[in-house]
């Protein structure tokens, strides 16, 4: 009886042993999976379809900063004209030429002034329309260079209104700027005017 128990017990020994035997390899085949999945992700990140798209990506926005600073790059200043006038007589000029400006002009350009500097007259000349009257006046003035441009009547005239007696210098420039894509120009007119207590 005492033979048979001790044979018994050593066949679970056995069993155990080989438990403990088969699970290292599961580890094993486990560990060596996971090497598999990583390379597999490592591959997917270093495609030369993803290294392409981000290449032409990158090129797109480098094109696109160099447009923007081509159209950006220097344009060209051109003087126009350069007047030294009475505030008074300016005033004047412009309170009976505003009497044609539209109340509610059908286009932007009814409600400028068109300014002409003539250099042989030594005059500015003042044209307001509305399509129906149309009011010029002409005041002497220096007129060191020729040029004309047109601006806000009213605007203008609020500016000129408060200012001190005295001389106000005028003076435009035209800003051309070149687009390289269209091949088109464009341009920025603009008019400053000085006097004693300062600059608009």
């Amino acid at each position: 009886m005492t033979q048979t128990a001790s044979k018994q017990r050593v066949k679970p020994a056995n069993q155990t042993k080989q438990t403990s035997v088969a699970t290292p390899k599961a580890e094993n085949e486990v560990s060596a999976n996971i090497p598999e999945i990583s390379t597999g992700k490592k591959k997917k990140s270093t495609s030369p379809d993803a290294d392409t798209s981000t290449e032409t990506i990158s090129n797109k926005r480098t094109n696109k900063r160099s447009a923007k600073s081509e159209l950006n790059s220097q344009p060209l200043i051109e003087s126009g004209m350069e007047v030294i006038c009475s505030q008074t007589k300016f005033h004047d000029a412009l309170s009976l030429v505003s009497c044609a400006t539209p109340a509610k002009p059908t286009h932007p350009i009814l409600a400028n002034a068109l300014i002409i500097a003539d250099v042989e007259t030594q005059q500015i000349h003042l044209t307001v329309t509305d399509l129906a009257l149309t009011i010029q006046a002409s005041f002497e003035a220096q007129v060191l260079l020729k040029g004309e441009i047109t601006v806000p009547v009213e605007m203008l005239f609020e500016i000129v209104k408060h200012c001190p007696n005295g001389n106000i210098t005028l003076s435009s420039q035209t800003q051309i700027i070149q687009l390289i894509d269209e091949e088109k120009q464009t341009k920025i007119c603009s008019l400053g005017l000085s006097d004693a207590d300062g600059k608009y």
